[in-house]
């Protein structure tokens, strides 16, 4: 009876222990894993609520086309969306316009023009709030382009 009492104990330990070791990733060993150093890795954010927030920026005769989609889980009973154009100038970001947007479902899209002028980068961003089975979860993006 001691016995057992001490090897359900032991293997107890065992089990609990590694549990509460903390572990931490970094990219900066893999050339040291012999993987190639030039790989362009893309870190991209794991949300809980949200599948995928895309954005995308382009030009064409002194317009800025600008378009946003938020897609979030199935149960999604909310998002409430800001999006901003920023212009790129010589003391920093300025900007251009801000366009806000909800949902009352799992999607959102947005899509709009605003006046753009050649040889400045622009910056196109989403901040948006999404909520599913009353938990808030604030999620954000941006690209970036020069016209």
């Amino acid at each position: 009876m001691k016995l057992k009492k001490i090897v359900v104990i032991l293997l107890s330990v065992i089990f609990i222990i590694p549990q509460n070791i903390p572990v931490l990733a970094s990219a900066q060993g893999l050339p040291e894993t012999g993987q190639d150093s030039s790989i362009n890795m893309s870190i991209t954010p794991c949300w809980m609520h949200v599948d995928c927030v895309t954005l995308d920026l382009s030009f064409s005769s002194g317009q800025a086309h600008c378009y946003g989609r938020i897609l979030a889980a199935t149960g999604t009973t909310a998002i409430n969306a800001t999006f901003t154009l920023e212009r790129k100038c010589s003391y920093g970001w300025t900007v251009a316009n801000t366009w806000s947007r909800s949902s009352v479902t799992d999607s959102l899209t947005f899509y709009t023009t605003n006046v753009a002028y050649e040889r400045f980068e622009y910056r196109f961003s989403v901040t948006a709030t999404v909520i599913r089975n009353g938990v808030y979860e604030v999620v954000s993006s941006s690209v970036e382009a020069t016209y």
